[in-house]
């Protein structure tokens, strides 16, 4: 074999020895298998092999999955012979009968038709889903084997959603998405719904919402959606449970006060109703009549803002109660005889 002048390999660009009696040579310097072709002019194509070899192997497993079709549909084609088969024999026999005098077996025979017509289709119906299934499940491999990415599972059920939007990316991340993007939806609205905070909504992948089975490429647009507050919403504190109902739980004005501010309410004033006319309403002194935040009855789950002007209104006895002439002196008479004992 004797050096060609000028003519270089396509590849690393090193010169190419070729004496005219193949179609093939392999460079010597890099291992490129390249094919000649032209008659005035020798015109060189690097052969791809990798690529020949995959259009091979895809070739293989096509013809592999047409013989397991064919396999499937010659299955489907006895079983479907032996179910008009026996379908038939069921239906003649009762009809048979049914003429011969037995006329539950004749209404037997019309039921019996009606449910093989129909179970005709189920079973119809049920082969074209799992042919769907099986198509899908081979595109999906290909897709895979190709470089695409397999949606999480985890992530996969929207309507049970627990995983918060940082672990959301994460895990994204670890399957190989590479542009993953976080979506603030600002759509809670009350305390109700503080569970949701944080957790993701939808995971949104090019545009369509992602789901189990998925597959996608790796430098695809992730948007995790996830739920929170408005931003003036996220300043705004929830009022303790009790103040909602606070004759229920006979809460005081003083453990009131100290539930607000813990809370983290600031502007928290005592409203003294003066209500109470009778000793018999002795234990219902001091204790919480009711909750007003600027103007309004607070609500369980409700947010308001930290400065909102609170009123913790509260039961006492009136000024006519206290100034009465009779307890005034029963009341003396009785801090004699305590202070006697003592």
């Amino acid at each position: 074999m004797s050096k060609t002048s000028g003519i270089k390999c396509p590849h690393c660009d090193a010169p190419l020895e070729y004496d005219g009696s193949s179609r093939y040579v392999t460079c010597e310097y890099c291992g490129s298998k390249v094919e000649v072709t032209g008659e005035n002019e020798i015109v060189f194509h690097k052969i791809d092999e990798a690529a020949v070899q995959k259009t091979k192997t895809e070739r293989e497993v096509r013809l592999k999955e047409l013989d397991v079709q064919n396999a499937i549909d010659a299955r489907d084609t006895v079983h479907h012979n032996w179910y008009t088969i026996i379908w038939g024999g069921i239906v003649a026999a009762c009809l048979v009968a049914g003429l011969l005098g037995n006329e539950d077996m004749l209404y037997l025979a019309f039921f019996a038709a009606f449910i093989g017509f129909c179970g005709k289709y189920v079973i119809a119906f049920f082969r074209r889903e799992n042919e769907k299934e099986a198509r899908e499940e081979r595109e999906r491999k290909a897709k895979l084997a190709d470089g695409y990415l397999l949606f999480p599972e985890d992530l996969a059920f929207s309507l049970f959603q627990t995983v918060n939007a940082p672990t959301a990316v994460d895990i994204l991340k670890n399957a190989g998405f590479k542009n993953v993007q976080t979506v603030n939806l600002r759509d809670l609205k009350d305390g109700s719904q503080m569970d949701k905070k944080g957790i993701i909504s939808h995971v949104i992948i090019d545009g369509k919402e992602a789901k189990k089975n998925d597959v996608f490429l790796p430098d695809s647009v992730v948007q995790v959606q996830f739920h929170d507050y408005s931003e003036l919403l996220s300043t705004y504190i929830m009022i303790p449970s009790k103040l909602a109902y606070p004759a229920l739980y006979n809460v005081t004005v003083s453990g009131a006060v100290e539930m607000l501010q813990t809370a983290g309410f600031t502007n928290i004033n005592t409203v003294n109703l003066r209500d109470l006319k009778e000793s018999s309403e002795k234990k219902r002194k001091d204790t919480v009549a009711q909750v007003v935040i600027d103007g309004k009855n607070v609500k369980e789950y409700q947010l308001y803002p930290p400065k909102g002007n609170i009123q913790v209104q509260y039961h006492d006895f009136t000024e006519e109660y206290y100034n009465n002439p009779v307890r005034v002196a029963m009341s003396a008479v009785s801090s004699k005889i305590r202070s006697r004992i003592k």
